[in-house]
């Protein structure tokens, strides 16, 4: 148990009894190992919603030729997303239901061992929308409709002067 990584450490086991240790003659052979540098875990994991869509982004880790990716609807209740491992530190969610909040985590893999689960990131994808009427209403005002967004608990009304510059 406190082995340092990457070092070699060559290993044999005598037999004993409550009368005492064996021989040599009655040892096992010597084997060798060196432990393994423990694999860090993503860090920076974000998610981000589109309709229909919901994209993970991590930071790589240096020794991981792999991620595995959990997946749920509740907190703390994550399975293994089907499809996996993957290789990018990008993932792009398309079985995903609008309005319905997911929760994510990611797990680096070198193949033979994994790192520790990243914290829980929760998203929740908002449906597209479209803006249906906007009339002068008075003049300082102005009165707007769209259609409903499957998803939104709210909506922020921006405005500008200028197309495509809205505060």
């Amino acid at each position: 148990s406190a082995l340092t990584p990457n070092l070699t450490y060559y290993f044999r086991v005598v037999a004993r009894n409550s009368i005492g240790s064996g021989t040599i003659n009655y040892s096992t052979n010597q084997l060798s190992a060196s432990p393994f540098q423990p694999l860090a875990t993503p860090t920076g994991l974000v998610a981000s919603a589109n309709p229909g869509q919901v994209v993970l982004d991590w930071s790589d880790v240096a020794t991981a030729s792999e991620y595995k990716i959990y997946k749920g609807t509740s907190p703390g209740a994550l399975s293994l997303v089907s499809g996996g491992p993957f290789t990018s530190s990008t993932f792009t969610d398309t079985s995903v239901t609008n309005g319905q909040i997911y929760y994510y985590a990611i797990r680096a893999s070198n193949g033979s061992f994994d790192s520790n689960l990243t914290s829980e990131v929760a998203v929740k994808p908002i449906s597209g929308f479209s803006l249906t009427s906007a009339t002068v209403a008075t003049f300082s005002s102005a009165d707007i409709t769209w259609t409903t967004a499957l998803g939104a608990d709210a909506y922020d009304i921006r405005y500008g002067t200028t197309s495509g510059n809205y505060t």
